[in-house]
């Protein structure tokens, strides 16, 4: 009887460690203003590039934590979602047909849903959603995503870490 060996994909880990210094950032830059929107402190994040050995992802799995998730959560409602998902890619990264299918199932139960390249574009547009009116909703009522946009320019808060240092930002989103 031959003893079976686990063998794990293979995978990019310097994209992986990339996605995971952008989620990073994204969350140093949130815990630095709190104060100003305090809606940031209900923001969490994924387990993006960290690496699991298979006994810790086994737990996670059978804990709730799903593949396919965005890496960003921030559940307050705003315009006309519920709530803002975002997924990090890197300018290389592609979204899976799972991602692609979870995105679409929270976009139908009135979500927004975003793909983006990068933490200095991921934290405009976590400013950009907080400046917007919360939404309303009276009762029956489903919001409409295709008539949505998030504003084009409001307040826009410089991309900073602690220690002074810029990510880069490998470009626009998905």
């Amino acid at each position: 009887m031959t003893k079976r060996t686990y063998t794990p994909k293979k995978r990019n880990k310097k994209r992986q460690y990339k996605e995971h210094g952008h989620q990073k950032a994204i969350f140093q830059l949130a815990k630095m203003y709190e104060s100003q929107y305090p809606e940031l402190k209900l923001m969490t994040g994924s387990l993006a590039g960290v690496n699991l050995d298979i006994q810790t992802a086994r737990r996670a799995k059978d804990a709730g934590h799903k593949a396919g998730f965005p890496d960003i959560h921030l559940p307050v409602s705003r315009g006309q979602w519920f709530s803002l998902y975002i997924e990090l890619k890197t300018d290389e990264g592609r979204a899976s047909g799972e991602q692609l299918t979870i995105a679409n199932m929270l976009r139908e139960e009135g979500n927004l849903v975003l793909f983006i390249k990068g933490s200095e574009q991921a934290w405009n547009t976590i400013i950009k959603y907080l400046s917007m009116p919360k939404l309303v909703i009276t009762k029956g009522e489903k919001p409409d995503a295709e008539k949505a946009q998030l504003p084009d320019d409001r307040r826009q808060v410089p991309l900073q870490t602690q220690g002074g240092t810029t990510p880069e930002g490998p470009g626009p989103g998905v």
